[in-house]
């Protein structure tokens, strides 16, 4: 059952970055991020209001939700909107797939730290040969619009790693309240910083961005949050940790499928090292490779 649950968050997540694409074509990027982020709070605030448990975790941890929005929607969110207006929608998701390897380096480099493995270790050098593989051709040439949207989607990345290391100190409240919080939170970061910089009101949307914009956040934000915890439930971390290598696989494929985009040898080549990479840093290879094979027998 789990299994078909991280295919589908993995298909949901994947086809993110296309409706990112489609949305700022039109739209500036801290808009976008806004849309986004503001339509999956709203979902899911109308779900939380009429649970006084929930409502209460929010106003009593308000401020530490407010981070965590800031780390795990405003940041990368507003990033993500921006490079994909300059880099292709897989490319982005390749990127994107670099945030267990920073996680593991923060945690680290924290005062309580957490001692690596060998096989992390291992994981993060292939994770970032991974990222030079894909983005050092350009980097060579010198510094372009192209490499600046692979650097701003590694931001998105560090900004997931921070928020995962911060996040732990939410262990045990209910998920609702802390997806609910931490989207508002995000959302009251985003409006006046879209106000003052992009003038939103001077935006000319087209019917396809408000539609992606609108998708990607009941969709793409607000289901996809429950989902997260649905297969957290019935699998565990180890189960919720595969979502991670389908992503950029589905992201590709989305790209390809709705937006003619071409995978070159060299964002192939990044997509397995850095796959391989996440493997070894959830120290998880065996358990990869009997989910792969299982799936392949009707999971």
């Amino acid at each position: 059952m789990e299994l078909s649950l991280v295919w589908a968050l993995g298909a949901i997540w994947g086809g993110v970055f296309l409706l990112m694409k489609l949305a700022v074509s039109t739209l500036p990027p801290l808009m976008a991020a806004l849309g986004r982020v503001g339509i999956a709070a709203v979902a899911l605030l109308l779900v939380a209001a009429p649970q006084r448990t929930v409502r209460a975790v929010v106003v009593k941890f308000a401020p530490q939700l407010l981070l965590m929005g800031i780390l795990n929607n405003a940041i990368p969110q507003g990033l993500m909107a921006w490079s994909l207006g300059r880099i292709d929608s897989g490319l982005a998701a390749i990127l994107n797939a670099t945030m267990p390897p920073f996680t593991v380096l923060l945690a680290w480099m924290l005062p309580s730290r957490t001692r690596p493995t060998a096989g992390s270790l291992a994981g993060v050098a292939l994770g970032l040969l991974g990222v030079l593989v894909l983005v050092g051709p350009d980097a060579l040439r010198g510094l372009g619009g192209q490499v600046w949207g692979q650097l701003a989607m590694l931001g998105v990345a560090f900004s997931y790693a921070c928020a995962a290391v911060y996040g732990r100190r939410f262990a045990g409240m209910p998920p609702l309240a802390v997806s609910a919080g931490q989207l508002a939170g995000a959302s009251l970061c985003l409006l006046p910083l879209s106000v003052a910089a992009e003038a939103p009101w001077t935006a000319h949307p087209s019917a396809v961005s408000l539609v992606a914009i609108a998708v990607a956040g009941l969709l793409g934000t607000a289901v996809a949050y429950l989902l997260y915890f649905r297969i957290l439930a019935l699998g565990g971390p180890t189960r919720l940790s595969l979502v991670t290598y389908v992503i950029p696989l589905f992201a590709v494929g989305w790209g390809w499928l709705m937006l003619d985009e071409r995978l070159s040898w060299n964002a192939a080549a990044a997509l397995v090292l850095i796959a391989v990479g996440i493997v070894f840093v959830n120290g998880q290879a065996q358990t990869a490779v009997r989910w792969f094979f299982a799936f392949r027998k009707g999971g």
